[in-house]
C-alpha cells in the first residue's frame, strides 16, 4: 500500500480493527499476548479470519508498508502473511 492515508480504506482494515478491539478490550488473561499464540477462542477466530487464504493478495499488499509500522504491527503483519501463505499451501495439498 503506497499511501498510508488510505489504510482505513484497505480491505483488511476491518479484520485488523476487530483483532485490535479484542486484544485491547479484553481483561481476560487468555486473550492477552500475541494473537497467533492466543488461547482465547475469540482472538483465535479473529486471527483465522484475518489469515484466511482468500486474503493472501491483500496481506501481501498490506505488508508492503512494514517500514512505516511499529514493531508490533510489523511482526503481526509478517506473521499474518506467513500464516496465510501456510494456509494456502494446506488448501492446495
Amino acid at each position: 500500500m503506497c499511501n498510508p492515508d488510505l489504510a482505513s480504506q484497505h480491505p483488511l482494515m476491518p479484520f485488523w480493527a476487530e483483532l485490535d478491539r479484542l486484544l485491547m478490550q479484553n481483561v481476560d488473561e487468555l486473550c492477552r499476548g500475541m494473537p497467533w499464540d492466543a488461547v482465547c477462542p475469540r482472538v483465535r477466530a479473529a486471527w483465522a479470519r484475518l489469515t484466511a487464504p482468500a486474503h493472501l493478495v491483500a496481506l501481501e499488499d498490506w505488508a508492503r508498508n512494514t517500514d512505516a509500522m511499529n514493531d508490533f504491527a510489523k511482526d503481526a503483519t509478517l506473521r499474518a502473511l506467513a500464516d496465510c501463505r501456510a494456509r494456502v499451501v494446506q488448501e492446495i495439498a
